[in-house]
């Protein structure tokens, strides 16, 4: 700063010495122009203008190099001070840092370098105006000098503050850095930490729903097997009652059984003797004797029509309402106190569920044409061969059975199956006796259910009633093969019999282990029609509660004679000026007789059902098919091993068709409506039935022998 201030007192100087004005130019060159003086004060002259100029430049020089050195000394001081504080914590970046910015370059200290020190090296000094280089004194020099060093000593300073500033900024960047990557660090291991957490306890609560649904199923489970334990129990208790009730009830029966065996025996030798009076009669009565004889016949069926009406219904401890009036009309229902519309809808609603939630390949369609081939592929029984029966009669004289049909591999098969339907009974009757008898005193016991070869018309069990089935004469058939009623009771009675399974009705024979196979179905394409149908006409009940079964009676078979003349003859008789119709539906397209008669069934409550060939017939089991209600005859029978198979069934048994009346019909449909959650319609498929015979060997803790697989998704 000193080489400024000195250059510019000499400019300044130069430049008043060169402003003076000049005492010979006094031409005035504009009339706006000021006279000038004719030359300076008197009192001022140029040598005392220059000599207070130089004074006064010596003074404030002077003042300014005092200040100069005090303002340096100051600065060093502080600068040492700084030094020394910074040393301790900094020594080696103080130390490399001072040996690098403390070297100056050569080029540096000759710029730095006072102009006496480059008069030294060989560098001249020159004036700007060409003027002749003038040597500075000593003094000034030293204070060049000085002022040289204190400014390179400042510059030194300000670089080094400068460096410490910018070394401190990075390493206050480089800890910043430093933090926000800790930090950083630290939010990304705190977050990882809740993360974990955070799975952590939604692992523990899956697991912990885990583990309450695992106890509610536990729990759940338990409840299931307990109820289901304390339904074993109480099966097995009614069970055990049954026994006890059922083995009391042989007792019972068996006594009277003997008694009837003697009636039986004496009513036989009787029969027979008539018979053989009856045929030697007949030869030799003439036309006119046969037809009074036929007509003494026919009036005394006539006679054994009871005057009374009696309805066979379930039994049952609900107290129905009074009987309506005879119904008219379009048959609604009574304006009493008994509702049909809910009940209604509730029977026809379960029976369509039930049959609709079933495969209709599974529908009761036996085949029964063909023995009932589809019944016996779902029962693996053992069937008794030819060859068998020729051992049997082979060693009959000699009593040896050790290797006869009862034993051999088929022994853990205990399904016994006799294939001609009229021999069956007959043929077991004769085995089983010889076999006990000829082992009497070490037979080992053999329970088995027997079947019969299975026929659409008539079992085993059946016999001719006249005027009114056709069939065989089934005790004259079995004196031929060599059995008599008693030995076969005795079959039967035995505790080896569970059971014995025909087909149709049973005449004047009954006992409680005689059982019939339900007819069913007669081809599958009428279970599908059935099906169909039923699909079609399905309607809301609750809206229109009689529009699914406006037809109280239907009456569709062939009228000819015989029993079905008759039951024709009475029902005419009976609903004659009732309001209800008795018009025969029979006939009609050849093209839609199938279609016509499932749609007439759909929209009937009961059917009119007399039998054919037998009493079982396939219109009975497609009524129940469609919902409709057949009504079936005893004709005098007792309540056999047939109609046993219509159990848990809305049916309409009566011992005649005369008691048939509008009365009968309303009070049977109000208790069919009013057991409308118990029947068992299951009845009505092929599974159960097979299930129900492996039933008896598995009531009595027996094993059953290769169930079909078809069986079992069904147990």
């Amino acid at each position: 700063m000193l080489p400024l201030f000195l250059v510019g007192s000499v400019v300044l100087s130069f430049v008043i010495l060169a402003t003076m004005p000049n005492n010979n130019n006094n031409s005035i060159t504009s009339p706006f122009q000021v006279p000038q003086m004719n030359g300076p004060p008197k009192w001022l002259s140029k040598e005392k203008y220059i000599f207070l100029f130089v004074l006064l430049f010596v003074f404030l020089d002077h003042f300014y190099l005092r200040q100069e050195m005090m303002f340096f000394g100051t600065a060093a001081k502080g600068m040492l001070e700084n030094q020394q504080e910074t040393s301790a914590n900094h020594t080696t970046s103080t130390i490399s840092s001072s040996s690098i910015h403390t070297i100056p370059t050569e080029e540096r200290m000759m710029e730095q370098s006072s102009p006496a020190e480059q008069e030294q090296q060989g560098v001249s000094v020159t004036a700007d105006d060409g003027e002749q280089q003038q040597q500075p004194q000593p003094q000034e020099e030293e204070l060049q000098k000085q002022a040289a060093a204190a400014k390179e000593r400042e510059e030194q300073q300000k670089a080094k503050k400068l460096r410490q500033k910018k070394e401190k900024k990075e390493r206050a960047k480089a800890v910043e850095q430093a933090r926000i990557k800790e930090e950083a660090e630290a939010l990304r291991k705190k977050q990882e930490e809740e993360a974990a957490a955070l799975q952590r306890q939604q692992e523990e609560e899956a697991a912990r729903q885990k583990q309450l649904e695992e106890q509610a199923a536990l729990q759940k489970q338990q409840e299931e097997e307990a109820k289901e334990k304390a339904e074993k129990l109480r099966r097995k208790q009614e069970k055990k009652e049954r026994a006890k009730q059922q083995q009391q009830a042989e007792l019972e029966q068996q006594a009277e059984l003997k008694k009837k065996q003697q009636e039986e025996e004496e009513a036989l030798q009787k029969q027979q003797q008539e018979e053989e009076e009856a045929a030697k009669l007949k030869k030799q009565e003439t036309p006119r004797q046969k037809q009074q004889r036929e007509k003494r016949e026919r009036k005394a069926r006539k006679q054994q029509s009871p005057a009374t009406a009696t309805v066979e219904v379930p039994k049952t401890t609900t107290t129905l309402p009074p009987l309506h009036p005879p119904l008219a009309g379009n048959y609604k229902a009574s304006n009493g106190t008994f509702d049909y519309i809910d009940l209604e809808r509730k029977f026809y609603q379960r029976h369509y569920d039930m049959l609709h939630n079933t495969n209709r390949k599974d529908y009761m369609v036996w085949d029964a044409r063909a023995s009932f081939e589809s019944f016996f592929n779902l029962v693996n029984a053992y069937k008794i061969t030819k060859r068998d029966l020729e051992y049997h009669i082979e060693q009959k004289q000699v009593g040896d059975t050790s290797k006869g049909p009862l034993q051999g591999n088929h022994n853990d098969n205990r399904i016994v199956f006799f294939p001609k339907h009229m021999d069956s009974l007959c043929q077991a009757t004769l085995i089983f006796n010889q076999y006990r008898d000829a082992t009497a005193n070490n037979s080992k016991p053999w329970p088995h259910v027997l079947l019969f070869g299975l026929h659409e018309d008539h079992g085993g069990l059946s016999s001719k009633i006249p005027g009114e089935t056709t069939g065989f004469g089934r005790d004259k058939h079995w004196r031929k093969m060599g059995c008599t009623v008693p030995e076969i009771r005795r079959y039967l009675n035995h505790n080896d019999t569970l059971a014995a399974i025909t087909s149709q009705w049973h005449y004047n024979f009954d006992n409680h282990k005689t059982h019939s196979i339900a007819l069913g179905m007669r081809f599958q394409t009428q279970a599908e029609a059935a099906y169909k149908i039923t699909q079609q006409q399905q309607a809301p009940v609750e809206k229109q509660p009689n529009a699914t079964r406006p037809r109280p009676l239907m009456l569709n078979f062939n009228v000819r004679a015989g029993l079905r003349q008759e039951a024709m003859a009475a029902v005419e008789r009976n609903f004659r000026g009732s309001g209800i119709s008795t018009k025969q539906t029979w006939g009609g397209s050849p093209k839609r007789a199938m279609e016509n008669y499932f749609e007439q069934l759909a929209s009937s409550r009961f059917i009119l059902s007399p039998g054919g060939a037998g009493f079982d017939c396939y219109r009975n089991w497609e009524a129940l098919f469609m919902g409709t209600i057949p009504i079936l005859e005893m004709a005098g029978r007792t309540h056999d091993g047939w109609l046993r198979s219509f159990t848990d069934l809305p049916v309409l048994v009566l011992n005649r068709y005369h008691e048939l009346t509008p009365q009968v019909l309303e009070e049977k449909y109000r208790q069919v409506l009013q057991h409308w959650d118990s029947y068992n319609w299951e009845k009505l498929t092929k599974h159960w039935w097979p299930l129900w015979v492996y039933r008896f060997l598995e009531d009595n803790n027996l094993p059953v022998f290769e169930k079909p697989k078809e069986l079992l998704k069904y147990q």
